[in-house]
């Protein structure tokens, strides 16, 4: 969702603009005007920077890839961050109950996950019916549903078909656990 949001949940020229319009801050903005004023036009920072090919098994999976992440991005563009936001609460929260049944969850945290899904699905639904009006709200690729599916795809072309080059484009070599 975010990386989505950040190459294409904007219409920017520039990278300061880019930072502004999707509300994901690198810091780059702030270096510019501080230290690099000349450079304030400098050019967004492109999905094909970070994913130069090849880096999947197949160039038809680089380019569904970029298709998903294109539409996600475009479909969040008239979106605002707390709207982002609440999308990516659906994210986080987002586990079937077979899910749960494999991982031996207790009831009382199933309940509270399951809270959470309606909670966040809700406060979504109402959120963008108020930001961009029921009838854009209604769109079905604004539908929180049609939105992670795309996303599901993305990640299992990212992790299942990807040549793990240890590069930009991998994840392999992240180490979660790593974190004290």
């Amino acid at each position: 969702l975010t990386m989505a949001n950040y190459f294409f949940g904007h219409n920017a020229k520039t990278l300061v603009d880019q930072e502004e319009m999707t509300g994901i801050v690198t810091g780059l903005g702030d270096f510019i005007r501080a230290y690099a004023p000349g450079a304030v036009n400098m050019p967004i920072t492109a999905y094909d920077d970070y994913f130069a090919g090849p880096w999947a098994t197949a160039r038809e999976h680089e380019a569904k890839h970029r298709e998903l992440t294109k539409c996600i991005g475009e479909s969040v563009r008239d979106l605002d961050y707390s709207a982002y936001l609440l999308l990516y609460g659906i994210t986080l929260y987002s586990i079937s109950q077979q899910t749960m049944d494999g991982m031996d969850i207790p009831q009382k945290d199933r309940q509270v996950i399951g809270k959470a899904q309606n909670y966040m699905e809700l406060l979504y639904k109402r959120y963008t019916k108020h930001l961009i009006g029921w009838k854009k709200a209604s769109d079905t690729r604004l539908n929180q549903r049609y939105l992670l599916d795309k996303m599901g795809e993305c990640v299992l072309i990212f992790s299942m078909k990807n040549l793990h080059l240890n590069d930009l484009t991998d994840s392999k070599t992240l180490d979660v656990s790593s974190v004290k």
